[in-house]
């Protein structure tokens, strides 16, 4: 409502000012770091075509991973989604509820934050695409259930098209550990004692495991290597503060497309002023292929010219794809209709739906 937002001001969409919307529920308490409640919307505008079955729902913030699992297995939270990695095997032998694994279009990648320096260098970024044991870390942080990444878009983002990038998909060179490759590919950069400067959030203890890794390899063949677990808070910073980018090289974190197409997020990635492009990455063949994709009604045409740019962007490793993961979610035994594929999770009003079994 407008008068409210004006009212709220700048504290609008804060704990301070809270939220005014027209959905299925509305804000009754936030408690910032903690909690926030939500209580049933009775003038909700599609109330008479779906029942809102919960009355009210509390939407907690655990960031350690521990912490949340024995909540969840104890009882004390009924679900949660992006279950961490490390807690996969562990819940999926409760019997306190199910552990479900889901399609996703978000890929864990790093961001190239500079187009210049040493990161600035394609043969450095394919040095550190080479570094990553791509198969290790799927099966050891993942327990199998994500795949290594050859490119930003995997399979469940080729909805319309899908022979078209899968052919496409194939032909580009397998994401696979390489040490020796690396190592050439350092040398044929042409800089001397290179160093490259990793950001890592935190609260996922399996991207510490990935930059761990990473470096040992790195030191390995010549490359220094250097990575800061940030919190939350500093992390996001990097998104929006080049203060804060230009102390690092490249930053780890898990995004994909909003919609199951592959084209949205290339060209976020991909065209100057595209809002993933951190690093300003640019080059004139692919900015006209993603434009001309863009004005593409056909879904097939669009496709062929999506793949030629995904060529491009992969080659330059423009960003660095690791692994394409299932999404997750535990549910207690005692709920059901709870979604389990993303991005339904973020842009479908899913909790009307939630009801006791």
């Amino acid at each position: 409502e407008k008068k409210y937002v004006e009212e709220k001001g700048s504290s609008y969409g804060s704990p301070q000012g809270g939220v005014m919307c027209t959905g299925p529920y509305e804000l009754k308490k936030w408690a910032a770091g903690s909690e926030i409640d939500l209580t049933r919307n009775p003038d909700w505008w599609n109330a008479a075509n779906r029942k809102q079955w919960p009355k009210t729902a509390t939407f907690t913030f655990v960031t350690d991973p521990e912490t949340s699992t024995s909540a969840l297995t104890s009882g004390e939270i009924d679900g949660e989604f992006n279950v961490p990695a490390a807690a996969l095997t562990t819940l999926s032998a409760s019997q306190a509820g199910q552990l479900f694994t889901g399609p996703s279009t978000e890929i864990l990648s790093f961001a190239v934050l500079h187009n210049d320096g040493t990161i600035g260098n394609v043969k450095i970024r394919q040095a550190v695409e080479k570094l990553i044991d791509y198969n290790g870390y799927a099966s050891s942080q993942y327990a199998n259930t994500a795949v290594p990444a050859r490119a930003l878009v995997g399979p469940n983002s080729w909805v319309g098209a899908e022979p078209i990038y899968k052919a496409a998909y194939e032909k580009l060179p397998p994401a696979e550990q390489d040490l020796k490759q690396a190592e050439t590919l350092v040398k044929q950069s042409g800089i001397s004692n290179p160093v490259v400067r990793l950001a890592i959030f935190s609260g996922l203890p399996q991207e510490a495991a990935l930059a761990s890794q990473m470096q040992a390899s790195a030191k390995s063949i010549g490359l220094e290597m250097t990575f800061d677990n940030l919190p939350l808070a500093e992390y996001t910073t990097l998104f929006t503060s080049q203060a804060q980018r230009d102390k690092y090289d490249l930053m780890l974190q898990f995004t994909g497309p909003d919609i199951p197409e592959a084209f949205e997020f290339l060209q976020s990635v991909g065209r100057p002023g595209g809002i993933n492009n951190l690093s300003g990455w640019s080059d004139p063949a692919t900015t006209k292929l993603l434009a001309e994709a863009q004005q593409e009604k056909n879904v097939t045409k669009r496709a062929e010219l999506t793949v030629q740019a995904q060529k491009t962007i992969t080659e330059q490793a423009v960003w660095i794809p690791v692994v394409a993961p299932n999404f997750s979610a535990f549910v207690n035994k005692r709920l059901v209709g709870v979604p389990t594929s993303f991005p339904s999770v973020a842009y479908w009003p899913w909790l009307p739906d939630v009801g006791a079994s």
